[in-house]
């Protein structure tokens, strides 16, 4: 019996802690706009979300900008989402549109 609690608490516990890491991500769609395609935008925000953990995906759009679908923790989404307004060295961003978004069930940050 002691044995079946113990396992029972272990696993409400992950379970706990699973919510509140979902409860403190946040998640956003962020449009990069400017000299951002063609420069290799796309494979330094992969590099840049991989290096934060941050999950998601990131792509070229018809209209010149990059469209990014990023979910993280405040933190890292806060260095994330400055860093997008930079960029890599050849870009030139003019402007980034951010938006609240719905958490990414990715597992990883894709090129699309």
């Amino acid at each position: 019996m002691k044995i079946a609690e113990t396992i029972s608490h272990w696993h409400l516990k992950g379970k706990q802690r699973g919510d509140q890491k979902q409860a403190m991500d946040q998640a956003k769609t962020i449009i990069v706009q400017g000299r951002v395609q063609g420069v290799g935008f796309r494979y330094s925000t992969r590099a840049k979300a991989e290096s934060l953990n941050i999950k998601g995906f990131v792509k070229n759009m018809p209209d010149g900008s990059v469209h990014i679908e990023a979910t993280g923790d405040a933190d890292s989404m806060q260095s994330f989402v400055s860093w997008c307004h930079e960029g890599p060295p050849l870009a030139r961003v003019t402007d980034v549109i951010i938006e609240e978004a719905s958490p990414s069930v990715s597992n990883d940050f894709r090129i699309r």
